[in-house]
């Protein structure tokens, strides 16, 4: 269930309202992951030839920032990437349930007679 809700939060946060703009959304992500796992590469290099210790702990801080923005947008994509393999599943839950819906309300409706009663014979 918490799935879900993290699932709707991400589409309400980030407006996403039609798949065009889901596809957007994840090739988006998608291009900042790379980014920011580049940029965590070149900090583990830079600390292989860190000379003091204090240098190492800024790189270190750098990388566990990059990581944990890394871990967000990885969280990102899994339920971007999750809600468009139900899409689909998800539209046809929602027309099944309208279509329950109009029946319901057709059923708790009176019967109207349409046969009309004629105020002269032919």
């Amino acid at each position: 269930m918490e799935k879900y809700s993290a699932e709707t939060r991400l589409l309400c946060r980030n407006k996403i309202e039609t798949p065009e703009q889901l596809k957007d959304f994840i090739s988006a992500k998608n291009e900042q992951r790379k980014e920011l796992e580049y940029q965590r590469c070149k900090v583990y290099n830079k600390m292989k030839s860190a000379k003091t210790p204090e240098q190492k702990a800024v790189l270190v801080e750098q990388r566990n920032k990059l990581s944990a923005e890394i871990k967000t947008v990885r969280r990102e994509l899994f339920y971007a990437g999750d809600i468009e393999k139900r899409r689909e599943e998800i539209r046809q839950k929602v027309q099944q349930q309208r279509e329950y819906e109009r029946a319901q309300r057709g059923l708790d409706k009176p019967q109207q007679n349409k046969t009309k009663e004629r105020g002269h014979a032919r």
